[in-house]
């Protein structure tokens, strides 16, 4: 008979060639709906702060812990550059809004191996998403030209409509390096994936 699912956190580690990272299922990381982090909260990501430097994969998906726990963690991750060794960094399906986005500035400036951001499952939506998502294509535009690092993002049921898909042209024709770009489930209509062919077009990578 299986042991049930705790709520404690633990790390998952693979072999050296390939290290992962994440909290157990059923670990909370918000208090109630409050957009707070809980002390314990807190001090579980400080524990692991030494353990993540090194691991290629962190996965935080499914967390719900919304632009307030985006902009702790991120915080945290900047001031000790903790993903700097991450390839791959899935924080989809946790409530995250474009306002939440802003959060991701800094530490993918640092980040110079990040090749796999997964932000699916969010409420991006479209609602300030230009003046937002201008500010979050830019930090992308820095990485993919200076870094050339980030090959895959993945947008998946992430509310995004037509205004969203413009932004997001606009990012393709200046980027050279995303090699696949998901936007599965979205609300983009018909001429809004024509404006993206298009963008594809003067795209060479994807």
């Amino acid at each position: 008979m299986p042991k049930p699912k705790g709520s404690t956190s633990e790390i998952k580690k693979a072999p050296s060639s390939g290290l992962k990272w994440s909290f157990s299922p059923g670990t909370n990381l918000l208090s109630g709906g409050a957009a707070k982090f809980e002390n314990e909260s807190r001090q579980k990501l400080n524990e692991f702060s030494k353990e993540l430097r090194t691991f290629r994969s962190v996965d935080l998906s499914g967390r719900n812990f919304g632009d307030d726990g985006l902009f702790f963690l991120a915080k945290s991750l900047g001031y000790n550059r903790l993903l700097k060794a991450a390839e791959e960094v899935d924080f989809s399906g946790n409530g995250i809004t474009a306002v939440g986005l802003k959060a991701l500035d800094g530490v993918l400036q640092t980040n110079t191996m990040l090749k796999t951001l997964n932000l699916s499952g969010n409420n991006i939506g479209d609602e300030e998403l230009r003046s937002v998502l201008w500010g979050f294509h830019g930090c992308l535009s820095d990485i993919l030209k200076v870094n050339g690092c980030i090959q895959k993002l993945q947008l998946n049921s992430s509310s995004i409509g037509d205004e969203g898909e413009r932004v997001i042209v606009d990012m393709l024709k200046e980027n050279q390096t995303l090699c696949v770009l998901e936007l599965n489930n979205n609300m983009i209509e018909y001429s809004g994936f024509a404006s993206l062919a298009g963008a594809l077009v003067e795209n060479k990578a994807i």
